[in-house]
């Protein structure tokens, strides 16, 4: 991929860190301990739990394309990790979390 400009990166917007209002303006994003400068795309991965097809609609082509390269080949949670600085200690046990998740996902295409 070509690279992008680096942007703040919250990286992991799950359920639990994204605030809706009860008629659904984003009011909140809790828990900013793995932010880090990076492509924009992987926070656009992260919210792939409300639909690839919202995510589509919320981001321009070029960062849900690399979004959905980055949750394709390795895995955005799996990315997050290594850039977040966990250290590898255990790379047997890395490789077989990602090569399971890659056999759970195998059949996701990339747009």
């Amino acid at each position: 991929m070509e690279p992008v400009p680096d942007a703040l990166v919250h990286g992991d917007l799950g359920a639990a860190n994204v605030h809706w209002s009860a008629d659904g303006r984003l009011i909140g994003v809790l828990d900013w301990d793995q932010a880090h400068l990076f492509d924009p795309a992987i926070d656009a991965a992260l919210m792939a739990w409300h639909g690839w097809d919202n995510v589509k609609a919320a981001v321009d082509p070029e960062t849900y394309r690399r979004a959905r390269i980055y949750d394709t080949s390795i895995g955005v949670g799996h990315l997050v990790g290594v850039l977040d600085g966990r250290p590898l200690t255990n790379i047997d046990v890395f490789v077989r979390s990602i090569v399971a998740w890659l056999d759970e996902t195998s059949n996701d295409e990339i747009p």
